[in-house]
């Protein structure tokens, strides 16, 4: 494993260029308050997700969505595969295609593409790269297609969730690198159910896991903010986040 250099960096500039929407908020989609950091990251806003990117990383530090049910029923779009550098990114921050080319790791989505099939613009825009972390296949194509599962499962049956996804790099340290782009030692999603009022998160490392793991991976959304020190869902009581709870189905297949 490997520390990622930190520095200061003068990112000022960035944010009040046109890269950035003008709703930094992106509150169509945050609706519980947008993740907030002491860290700076790059705001970019979309009708599908919203992202706060990590320039130092080449990755996002959160992808926050909306699930819900109207959306998910509408499953008429293909998946497009065009993965490209997000437009959004000014270059020197982006990672690249050749970045992934031969690493052994995947693209893996954190908004996956599979929650936007209603939408051809939105299917497409979650194959930038600003919304990818380098991730281990096996866990990307296994127990975490099996965690997205679930979110879109609750989406369903409470009618809208609010999920925010990403990478971890646990005590500044990486598993690596895919070219120039650090790998995350751990992924995580935070979940907000607005219609019983709770929260849950998943903390998954970045390697081969058996799916029955992921009742295992379970923890708050409170313990979750003091690992990566981001606020999830600053809208939502401390007390809500702090507490997991014992009736929510997760299935494993």
């Amino acid at each position: 494993m490997k520390f990622i250099k930190t520095a200061i960096l003068t990112i000022s500039l960035i944010f009040t260029t046109t890269y950035a929407f003008a709703d930094t908020e992106c509150s169509q989609i945050n609706v519980y308050g947008k993740a907030i950091s002491n860290q700076k990251y790059l705001d970019i806003c979309r009708d599908g997700y919203s992202i706060g990117y990590n320039i130092q990383t080449k990755t996002p530090a959160w992808v926050a969505e909306r699930l819900t049910r109207e959306a998910l029923d509408g499953k008429t779009t293909k998946r497009t595969d065009n993965f490209r550098p997000d437009p959004l990114v000014p270059s020197q921050y982006s990672a690249t295609l050749n970045d992934y080319r031969g690493s052994g790791f995947d693209r893996g989505h954190m908004a996956p593409a599979e929650d936007f099939r209603n939408s051809e613009s939105e299917m497409s825009d979650s194959f930038y790269l600003s919304n990818m972390v380098p991730q281990n296949s096996g866990l990307n194509r296994g127990t975490w297609a099996v965690l997205e599962k679930n979110m879109r499962y609750w989406a369903q049956k409470y009618g809208e969730i609010e999920v925010i996804t990403g990478p971890i790099y646990y005590q500044g340290k990486s598993l690596g690198y895919a070219g120039k782009v650090p790998v995350p030692t751990h992924i995580y999603k935070a979940v907000y159910i607005p219609q019983i009022n709770k929260s849950i998160s998943f903390i998954l490392p970045n390697q081969q896991v058996e799916v029955n793991q992921i009742p295992k991976s379970i923890s708050t959304v409170k313990n979750l903010e003091l690992l990566t020190g981001i606020n999830f869902f600053p809208k939502v009581q401390d007390s809500v986040k702090s507490s997991v709870p014992d009736d929510l189905r997760i299935f494993s297949k």
